[in-house]
């Protein structure tokens, strides 16, 4: 997976603290890559904010549904602090994976594996129930 990293993620800016990378309801054609800093996945429940997952660095970023499925996001993405960021786009991405078949099946079991570990801690920060069966 880092030849996959190193390979895309050459698309390099910096961005201040408190500054949406997606919007809810918007369609994004970006996943990052966090260098430095840290982001938060939330979105509106009536006035609150509620936070659904924290990504820190080294880890990639994005609204799966929109960036995979051209689908409007159901959650916003925001920098907790300065960021230094890579990106690559849909287009960039979907041709990598054609030309590197080894590296699909790799990157699709771990973003798989990703989604469930956010919606088991998830669970488990927000449910007062017994999680070890989750």
């Amino acid at each position: 997976m880092k030849d996959f990293i190193n390979d895309l993620f050459v698309n390099e800016f910096s961005i201040p603290a408190k500054t949406l990378l997606i919007t809810e309801g918007s369609v994004t054609d970006k996943m990052f890559l966090i260098k430095r800093g840290s982001v938060r996945a939330w979105c509106k429940n009536k006035s609150k904010e509620i936070t659904t997952d924290l990504f820190f660095e080294n880890k990639l970023v994005t609204s799966v549904e929109s960036f995979m499925f051209n689908e409007k996001s159901i959650y916003n993405f925001e920098t907790v602090e300065n960021c230094e960021l890579c990106f690559v786009t849909k287009a960039e991405f979907d041709r990598y994976l054609t030309e590197r078949a080894d590296i699909k099946d790799k990157f699709y079991q771990a973003l798989i594996r990703r989604l469930i570990e956010g919606q088991y801690n998830y669970l488990k920060s927000n449910l007062k129930t017994d999680t070890k069966n989750l």
